[in-house]
This record gives C-alpha cells, sequence and structure tokens, in this order.
C-alpha cells in the first residue's frame, strides 16, 4: 500500500524501491531522510548508498 506521505513526484521512485527485495516502508523512509528525496536516492550511486 502506497504511504499517503509520498508526494506524486516521488510515486515513481516508491514504486522502484519497493520493487527491490528487502526494501521496506522503514528502509525507505531511511533513504528519503538521508538523500532528501527519493529521488535523490534512485540517483545515488552504489558508494553512496
Amino acid at each position: 500500500m502506497l504511504p499517503a506521505e509520498v508526494s506524486n513526484k516521488d510515486i515513481k521512485y516508491w514504486v522502484g524501491f519497493s520493487l527491490i527485495p528487502g526494501i521496506g516502508r522503514v528502509r525507505l523512509t531511511q533513504l528519503e531522510n538521508y538523500f532528501g528525496s527519493l529521488e535523490a536516492a534512485w540517483q545515488a550511486t552504489p558508494a553512496e548508498l
């Protein structure tokens, strides 16, 4: 289920991350908090992750 706090521009990144095993709501929140947005987290290099 899509969390209510996900913005329209972040939906595609939320869906993409949700398809990765081991990425759940808590990890998504951590990524968003660290990178500032799900878009920035999606564009991060493996070294940055």
